[in-house]
């Protein structure tokens, strides 16, 4: 490819990043999306309402990320253009304003600013020129004066750096929006469930992989407060956290309420009742081994490559009391059966219990006798785990955000200026303006001095 050819290429990307048409085209693709996100439900709610889709419809969400809409490559690189966007705008607006301001060009009178004209038959152009001159340098930091083809240009600025006050603004979004991909590339979000008394140092983020914290937290206890009607008023989960075993910070967390250490957050979500079954385990002349169990649970067994699922606990089966259902995988075998907690009056009530019903007997796996000693409820508090580094960066952009509007809207530049022209009626005097304050405050002096060199108060 030709030189030209690459110089013709490179224009054209250039002038479409600095398109504004490209800019309000990503922010409202953007708007469109974000909607769609919020539509469209995230993350772990997403399952069930995948399981209305049909077949191609639910692959074609999951192909464009519609399920985690946020975290998609193609909403990444929507935000990367649109950062890229601004950056090169602020660039160009930069390099403009700051050449402006260190050549000290006087700005042309602005053509689609109404202003102030004023004829008078016969005046001493020097002498209002000089009291013209003297307000001005009393109002404004920099006053100029240009002669140029029998016309007199008085010229009054202040707030110079005010259009740099904008840029601001510029840098504090892309702050934030660099603070925010920081966060999702560097952080994490998890939840864990544990009981009071247990340890946890892992946590399960939303595509359910295992995230190590680094060191140990223990529930050390949990409490729920209730209204006079039984609903929950308040729960709350007292924490500590160790290194090595040392216990280095204790906290409590309630709703709202979260606690932070090495720089990872830990918020009360919610809790669960579990019942938990207690099982005595007896092999001969082994002893017993005492284990307590929800469902869901997986422990082996003493001295044996075999392993217990609890796949229901029951406070009440079918009428015959507490009950828990296990699995029983040895090797290539496996084994179901119930364990009943009053399995001895049972078997007074029903004769042959075990060869009508083998599946309620609670030796059907030798040489093991599994006996239930109670169900009680337990509860295990859901704690939602944060780490986002790049809160600070954010928090950062927030500060240089306020910081710019507040400049640009307490120091706004103010522009003045007044030309002095020969015509066929005598000398004519235009005043335009520019600011917050506008025309009313800013040329008011000057044209007070006007009206009262005309009316011959002068």
């Amino acid at each position: 490819m030709s030189t030209s050819k690459k110089g013709k290429n490179n224009s054209r990307i250039w002038s479409m990043l600095l398109s504004l048409r490209l800019n309000i085209t990503l922010l409202i693709v953007i708007a469109l999306v974000s909607i769609l996100g919020t539509v469209i439900p995230q993350g772990d709610a997403a399952k069930e309402f995948g399981m209305h889709l049909k077949p191609w419809a639910f692959k074609l969400f999951n192909t464009l990320g519609l399920f985690d809409t946020y975290h998609s490559t193609w909403f990444i690189a929507l935000g990367a253009m649109l950062c890229l966007n601004l950056i090169v705008c602020s660039i160009k607006d930069f390099r403009s304003s700051w050449r402006i301001l260190k050549k000290r060009i006087l700005p042309a009178i602005p053509k689609n600013k109404k202003g102030y004209s004023l004829t008078i038959p016969r005046a001493n152009t020097e002498q209002l020129g000089t009291k013209i001159e003297n307000i001005l340098r009393e109002r404004y930091k920099r006053v100029e004066k240009r002669d140029s083809g029998g016309s007199v240009l008085f010229y009054g600025e202040k707030g110079s750096y005010a259009k740099l006050f904008v840029h601001l603004v510029h840098v504090a979004v892309l702050v934030i929006v660099l603070g925010a991909a920081f966060g999702t590339m560097f952080g994490f979000e998890g939840y864990v469930e544990v009981a009071k008394g247990q340890y946890f140092t892992k946590v399960y983020t939303k595509d359910n992989q295992e995230k190590d914290l680094g060191f140990s937290v223990h529930c050390d206890d949990f409490q729920i407060k209730y209204y006079d009607n039984g609903m929950p008023k308040e729960y709350r989960s007292d924490l500590s956290f160790l290194v090595n075993n040392k216990v280095v910070k204790k906290a409590s967390i309630i709703v709202n309420h979260p606690a932070k250490f090495m720089g990872i957050r830990f918020y009360q979500s919610n809790y669960r009742d579990y019942p938990e079954a207690s099982i005595r385990i007896k092999k001969n002349p082994d002893g017993t081994k005492t284990v307590k169990v929800r469902a869901g649970s997986v422990f082996k067994l003493p001295n044996d490559e075999t392993f217990i699922h609890v796949l229901r606990v029951d406070k009440n089966l079918m009428g015959m009391g507490p009950a828990v259902e296990i699995g029983v995988h040895s090797h290539d075998s496996w084994i179901q059966f119930f364990v009943l907690e009053h399995i001895e009056k049972l078997k007074e009530r029903i004769p042959q219990l075990f060869e009508r019903f083998p599946n309620l007997n609670p030796s059907s796996f030798k040489p093991y006798t599994f006996y239930l000693d109670g169900i009680r409820d337990k509860y295990y508090t859901g704690i939602m785990v944060n780490k986002d580094p790049g809160i600070p960066v954010v928090g950062l952009g927030g500060v240089i955000i306020i910081a710019g509007l507040l400049l640009t809207f307490t120091y706004p530049q103010k522009r003045i200026w007044i030309k002095i022209a020969r015509d066929s009626e005598g000398i004519n005097f235009t005043v335009v303006a520019t600011g917050k304050t506008g025309d009313t405050n800013a040329d008011r002096p000057i044209k007070e001095l006007l009206e009262n060199y005309k009316g011959g108060r002068v």
